[in-house]
């Protein structure tokens, strides 16, 4: 399974673990929010846009986040998406359509919980996939931590 642009072992789909360096003495272990959902480029989501007939040309990309929510929410459908924009992999902006938000008592940065896609997940991706054109592939499931660098 595809897992961001790591592939793992299958013993290893439940749980990420990323290696940091962390003192002892100086690190407290704290819950983490977390956000879960499709990764898309600013270029899938001006793709996606085109092909819904939706004016997008005068949109930076730091306004696509606000852009998506609003249209959601005209297509009544904010409560199945809400668009998160974050650097995934560090470094890399990108919108993720969140289907989970929450804090996760049991994650940290460093440590964090995979969320499973579901059946209902993979049903609104399809939707999403009809009217973007984008192929399957393009749309990959995530977990991220810390989304905001709160942590």
């Amino acid at each position: 399974m595809l897992i961001g642009s790591f592939k793992l072992p299958a013993k290893h789909l439940n749980k990420i673990q990323v290696e940091t360096f962390q003192h002892p003495f100086l690190t407290s272990i704290a819950m983490v929010f977390k956000i879960a959902g499709y990764v898309l480029s600013f270029d899938q989501v001006r793709t996606w846009l085109e092909k819904q007939g939706r004016e997008h040309g005068h949109l930076e990309d730091v306004d696509m986040m606000t852009y998506l929510n609003r249209w959601f929410e005209e297509k009544k459908i904010d409560q199945y998406f809400r668009a998160i924009c974050t650097d995934y992999p560090l470094g890399e902006a990108v919108i993720v359509l969140a289907r989970r938000l929450k804090e996760d008592p049991k994650s940290t940065v460093s440590y964090c919980y995979r969320v499973r896609e579901t059946q209902i997940d993979r049903d609104l991706k399809k939707q999403v996939l009809e009217e973007s054109g984008l192929a399957d592939e393009a749309l990959p499931w995530v977990t991220i931590a810390d989304p905001f660098f709160q942590g």
